[in-house]
């Protein structure tokens, strides 16, 4: 008798391990969650004014209002306006993949969205500089269609 009941305190305490063990986990796990959402953030801000720099440095902000107001652009600035959309929509798709698993706070997500929807606005972008081709996840180029507000130019 004395037997089972030492083996049934030990039992009880084994299982008030095995529980405390859980929550230090669960615990461990959230931080790391919080601590990634802060990295990406912090990625998110340094890709932001990457983009930037790089708008400025190529001069896609007067090829994008050239193309505004109608004027032909030189084949060097087509191709900048190429890649300034092709590493918007890159920096786009990751921050898609990243509203999917949950490391992407609603906020920033919106803000994403409203980029997309008003990407062709007021400055008569054509499509083909901003269709996400069949380099991009599937997933986010069908998001970003069904997201982007027309009319773009052709």
């Amino acid at each position: 008798m004395k037997l089972n009941t030492i083996n049934e305190w030990l039992t009880l305490i084994a299982n008030v391990g095995v529980l405390i063990g859980i929550i230090v986990v669960a615990v461990e796990l959230q931080q790391t969650q919080i601590a990634m959402q802060g990295e990406a953030s912090t990625v998110r801000a340094e890709m932001s004014q990457q983009i930037t720099r790089e708008a400025l440095e190529f001069g896609v902000i007067e090829s994008t209002n050239k193309i505004g107001n109608g004027e032909e652009l030189s084949q060097i600035e087509r191709e900048e306006v190429r890649t300034f959309f092709l590493g918007l929509l890159r920096f786009l798709e990751n921050q898609h993949y990243q509203n999917q698993i949950g490391i992407l706070d609603k906020e920033q997500w919106e803000s994403n969205r409203r980029t997309i929807e008003n990407m062709c606005i007021g400055n008569n972008i054509p499509y083909s500089y901003i269709y996400p081709n069949g380099v991009f996840n599937a997933s986010f180029r069908e998001s970003f269609l069904e997201l982007l507000n027309p009319p773009c130019g052709e």
